[in-house]
């Protein structure tokens, strides 16, 4: 359940700057993760080691509140409001920062071109409520 709730997270991520709606491609799929970078959240629960263990867990904590307080739709477009070095200063790796601008990028492109349907981004995204929600849950779980 929690590596379904990440996915959902790192899906509905979005681009540093807004590209014109006419220049949003998809990232292809070679390019997503970059070789020699570690992704924690790919590694089997069972093969973790504490320290991975612990980036996996501030993760799923602060993912969740960094998209619902950064994530905006602009010009029925996903924009990612948070400079990469303060990511860094919330002691995320720097490698979810680039997944998160390439989901919002892929999320742009299949809103523009159609594969959403009859949904615009600002009912899906819904001012991240999904997000926040979830960060009251967390929080409720952690008293």
């Amino acid at each position: 359940m929690n590596f379904l709730i990440f996915i959902l997270l790192m899906s509905f991520l979005s681009c540093q700057q807004r590209k014109a709606t006419d220049n949003v491609e998809p990232v292809a799929k070679g390019d997503y993760f970059e070789l020699g970078k570690e992704y924690v959240h790919m590694i089997p629960d069972s093969l973790r080691t504490a320290e991975q263990q612990a980036v996996y867990d501030k993760l799923q904590k602060e993912l969740p509140r960094i998209l619902g307080e950064h994530v905006m739709v602009e010009d029925s477009l996903l924009v990612f409001k948070m400079a990469r070095d303060e990511f860094e200063g919330t002691g995320l790796p720097s490698q979810y920062y680039d997944l998160v601008l390439k989901d919002i990028q892929n999320i742009n492109y299949f809103s523009i071109s159609g594969k959403f349907h009859d949904q615009s981004l600002e009912e899906i995204w819904d001012d991240g409520k999904y997000y926040k929600a979830l960060i009251e849950q967390n929080a409720g779980e952690n008293k």
